[in-house]
């Protein structure tokens, strides 16, 4: 719980920053739940290699973890994520992702 003497001395940038990670805090203490998914095949779409894992990772996990199977459909093979790159080419970034997945 903040006090005055806390809150007295910031600026009003700083100010409104910790409202809003107290306020966040608070919304996600009040609302937030455990996950009950439903059992069976999950598949999960994302646009190239890796993005399932940064979108989708904890729940991939938790439905592993489970015995559940999980499917990932990638979408592109990432070839057009760098454009005009200067190091690496398109093809490249292919091989890249394919070798990611």
């Amino acid at each position: 719980m903040l006090n005055l003497l806390q809150i007295i001395p910031l600026g009003a940038k700083e100010f409104f920053r910790l409202i809003a990670a107290r306020g966040g805090q608070l919304i996600l203490r009040l609302t937030s739940r455990t996950y009950v998914g439903r059992r069976g095949i999950t598949i999960v779409f994302a646009p190239h290699q890796d993005d399932e894992t940064l979108g989708c990772g904890a729940l991939i996990a938790h439905k592993r973890n489970d015995g559940q199977p999980v499917h990932v459909v990638f979408l592109t093979d990432g070839s057009c994520s760098h454009p005009n790159h200067p190091r690496v080419t398109p093809v490249e970034i292919a091989e890249l992702r394919a070798q990611e997945a």
